[in-house]
């Protein structure tokens, strides 16, 4: 496959007047991406610089030219293969929450622009066992499916149970070692609501720090951030004091969060809008929208 960038640099290297047209130093120029752009040359040959032109009105010589490096397909699926390791990890978490082994999957979508990559659809059938389908265009298929769902709303006799996307969680310390502490598990029905047990550290502890947490796994760094809260608490409170920590999720997936520490009768709410979340009044208004349109 073949990159195509253009690159417009500022050179301070003096040039006689006679080469400045078409010149670009190609060691200058994997310096210039190297530093100024960010851009690693040293994997890449460079095939040909064109159009290259000083630009006016500047105090340096500016010239543009297209930068075309030449990228293997072993080095590009190299450069996937961690990202596409996911796709792994979502495909063992779906036949787990479903209870299915990987011989009881009849077809297999591939959805998403980024599903067309060769690599991806080898991947997927030597993990699964199965081609996958080439039936529906990848690119549609969530629109598809989310039209289908739309007519659907409108059956009476249609059932649907709304849960949580991801688990929601707090940050604790066992030992020495923050983990992820999942309170509301992954596709919990909604509304949910779920209290948990924890310790005060230390005497006279001062505050709780509470970070909540959204993602399935142990480790901190592999899940999202989603809040933070300081909680003071109050004065002479003894070590190994009683917290309930009650998390809920109401219909519009908005998190709740009580805190409390009934030997000192101590509580606290707190209430979190994700970024992700749309208001009441942006909800009016795309339903609104939507109500002008007929799906067929």
């Amino acid at each position: 496959g073949v990159i195509a960038f253009d690159v417009i640099a500022s050179c301070d290297v003096e040039m006689p007047s006679a080469s400045r047209k078409g010149y670009f130093n190609e060691r200058w120029l994997k310096i210039h991406c190297q530093v100024t752009l960010g851009i690693d040359m040293s994997g890449f040959r460079i095939m040909s610089v064109g159009n290259c032109e000083p630009q006016e009105e500047s105090d340096n010589d500016r010239l543009s030219g297209e930068l075309v490096p030449i990228i293997s397909r072993e080095q590009f699926e190299k450069m996937i293969s961690k990202v596409y390791r996911r796709t792994e990890l979502k495909m063992e978490e779906a036949l787990k929450s479903a209870g299915l082994e990987k011989k009881e999957i009849d077809k297999v979508l591939l959805v998403g622009g980024s599903s067309r990559i060769p690599y991806i659809a080898e991947k997927v059938e030597h993990f699964i066992g199965r081609e996958p389908s080439k039936d529906i265009n990848p690119n549609e298929a969530v629109a598809l499916g989310a039209a289908i769902y739309s007519e659907l709303c409108g059956n009476k006799d249609a059932r649907f149970v709304d849960v949580c996307s991801h688990s929601i969680g707090v940050v604790v310390i066992k030992g020495n070692t923050e983990e992820n502490n999942i309170i509301i598990p992954k596709n919990s029905k909604v509304p949910v609501e779920i209290e948990q047990r924890f310790l005060t550290m230390a005497d006279n502890q001062k505050k709780i720090e509470l970070t909540v947490t959204e993602g399935e796994y142990l480790e901190v760094t592999d899940v999202t951030t989603i809040g933070k809260f300081e909680i003071y608490l109050p004065d002479n409170t003894p070590a190994k004091s009683l917290v309930l920590i009650k998390i809920g999720l109401d219909k519009h997936q908005l998190i709740h969060i009580h805190i409390a520490l009934p030997d000192m009768e101590f509580e606290e709410e707190y209430h979190m809008k994700r970024a992700a979340n749309m208001d009441e009044d942006a909800i009016k208004d795309v339903t609104g929208i939507l109500r002008d349109y007929t799906v067929s």
